[in-house]
């Protein structure tokens, strides 16, 4: 069992440091091909949020590493890697929700294509990423504010040390942001984006011809990246729901059994569990850039003249 934990914690560190330069390389070719429509708005906010919650939760590893080793005696390491883990969770459940909000907006576009441009709007995208980011925000808020650090004095020493302070009604909220927040959303979240994958497989070609027959567009060239972003929107979606499976499998066995708790009798199963279930959300945050190189014709060239063009 501890030979996997570590061999965890090695391959989160180099997962969330793939994540975080990945991210970056996301949101500046993003930036460069210009925010033009509710597709590339939402994909550039959903790298915004991978990369707050790689770099996060990044830390939060390293400071455990380093408090674990004995590097540092004096700074409340293990504290303040436990709060940054808090707010790097509330990041990956706004990362969940704009998700699923991409893959119900290529449903949409390839459903209702006469009416999508008048209904995803850059404004109401805009609008829309924002009431989910406040929403994400005040659900994880009572989390947020019943923890925190506090000065505690040791006055056979005479000295004084930082702790984690819980108010009294933690275990309430707690209990509350388990059931909304870590078996609602996941298996909710799963299900809308396996649903919508289940409507743009078979009508992605029948709704490439309807736009072509009825000559929605001219250009052969807007037709192609079209097709490119939906294969984009399927794959990120595709690593969405397998990165979030062992999630799903974490919180039905939560919902099933009482007794799947770190603190009841299936205490060692649950930590191992919870362990790959953090390693699978590392890895959400990290590989989308892989979607966007192999099906983003665009992406592609302006990643490959910023990062691998030599002559320059």
């Amino acid at each position: 069992m501890l030979l996997l934990f570590i061999l965890l914690y090695i391959f989160d560190v180099i997962i969330l440091s793939f994540g975080v330069l990945s991210n970056l390389a996301n949101a500046t070719v993003f930036l460069l091909l210009g925010l033009r429509d509710s597709f590339g708005i939402t994909f550039f906010v959903l790298t915004l949020a991978d990369l707050a919650y790689a770099v996060l939760f990044l830390t939060h590893i390293l400071l455990r590493l380093v408090a674990h080793v004995g590097l540092s005696s004096s700074a409340p390491l293990v504290p303040v890697a436990y709060l940054m883990s808090q707010y790097a969770s509330t990041l990956f459940d706004i990362s969940v929700v704009l998700t699923v909000l991409l893959a119900v907006q290529k449903c949409c576009c390839v459903s209702m294509p006469l009416k999508f441009k008048n209904v995803f709007t850059t404004s109401r995208t805009l609008f829309m990423i924002s009431c989910i980011s406040v929403l994400i925000v005040a659900t994880n808020l009572p989390i947020l504010s019943t923890q925190g650090l506090v000065t505690k004095n040791d006055y056979i020493t005479n000295s004084s040390s930082e702790a984690l302070w819980f108010s009294k009604d933690r275990p309430v909220v707690t209990a509350i942001h388990e059931v909304g927040n870590r078996i609602v959303l996941p298996i909710a979240s799963v299900c809308v984006v396996c649903s919508c994958l289940f409507v743009l497989i078979p009508n992605l070609k029948r709704s490439m011809n309807f736009r072509s027959s009825f000559k929605l567009t001219s250009d052969p060239r807007v037709l192609r990246i079209e097709n490119q972003v939906t294969k984009a929107v399927m794959s990120v979606s595709a690593i969405f729901v397998l990165c979030n499976l062992p999630i799903v499998a974490r919180a039905t066995a939560s919902l099933v059994e009482r007794e799947f708790n770190d603190m009841r009798r299936h205490g060692y199963m649950f930590v191992a569990v919870e362990n790959i279930r953090q390693t699978c959300l590392n890895l959400n945050c990290a590989l989308n850039i892989f979607a966007y190189l192999a099906f983003n014709s665009n992406y592609r060239a302006r990643f490959m003249s910023l990062f691998c063009d030599r002559k320059g």
